[in-house]
């Protein structure tokens, strides 16, 4: 539920921005899409956290951009996990010689 509520309030500012910006631009959707990224990218399910937004929601009309978003934070999480990983068990780390 934390996940839900970060990304839907990061999503509803950004697309409240763009609703400055550019008028006729709908943060409820912003907020609905940034929700399911952020669960997703946070647990690694996009599939789920795409299906249980559109079952909240009660509106399938939403599930590619859902599916788009989750995906790619899925995405960028194995990419920043992959790249900064520590483990502070390795050998490299631990100043023991083998």
């Amino acid at each position: 539920a934390p996940a839900l509520k970060v990304g839907a309030m990061f999503g509803f500012g950004l697309g409240s921005l763009l609703a400055y910006i550019l008028p006729g631009t709908q943060p409820g959707l912003f907020a609905l899409v940034c929700a399911g990224a952020v669960l997703a990218g946070t647990w690694k399910i996009p599939l789920t956290a795409a299906i249980l937004l559109c079952e909240i929601i009660n509106n399938y009309e939403v599930i590619l951009p859902l599916l788009f978003s989750a995906v790619f934070a899925v995405f960028v999480v194995e990419r920043m996990t992959e790249l900064h990983t520590f483990n502070p068990v390795d050998d490299k780390y631990s100043g023991r010689e083998e």
